[in-house]
């Protein structure tokens, strides 16, 4: 892949919070992303001319996306990225009341005033959380608050 090539893609990734990774692996980019980006795989494909390919990052484990990292190559260090913790959760062991409220506290009765503003986090998808590092400590003492089981991992984002 030529610079010309990767100066497109950063330029098109950054339009798009939660690209968790690109990964070069015998010719083909691999996608790592929270949510679902619907048509940023094939402009991909056709800025580069290689096959691309999304993986959910919530439905990679720590070890399935190190080695991945290990194989090929991270592009994502060479576009304009920062440090952030990803945090997966669940909520089935919740009653539908106990959901609500966990909402409620995440992100406020207004949709703006919960946990997610105090710690200028974002929501990825559902059960996707981006947090900056230093307010992973809240992060986690409110998921475990609510007996969410969780996991965590350091990444980074573009934007």
């Amino acid at each position: 892949m030529e610079i010309r090539q990767l100066d497109k893609v950063r330029e098109l990734l950054n339009q798009h919070f939660g690209i968790v990774d690109l990964i070069l692996l015998d010719n083909r980019l691999f996608l790592v992303v929270a949510a679902e980006s619907r048509g940023l795989v094939q402009q991909v494909s056709e800025l580069t001319g290689l096959p691309a390919v999304a993986l959910r990052f919530n439905q990679l484990t720590s070890e399935q996306h190190r080695a991945f990292k290990c194989k090929g190559v991270s592009l994502i260090l060479n576009l304009d990225s920062r440090p952030y913790v990803l945090f997966t959760y669940t909520l089935h062991h919740l009653p539908y009341k106990d959901k609500i409220r966990f909402y409620y506290a995440l992100k406020g009765r207004d949709g703006k005033s919960g946990m997610l503003a105090e710690t200028k986090s974002r929501q990825l998808a559902k059960g996707v959380l981006a947090v900056q590092p230093e307010h992973q400590a809240s992060v986690e003492e409110f998921l475990k608050f609510w007996k969410c089981s969780y996991t965590r991992e350091e990444v980074r984002l573009l934007r």
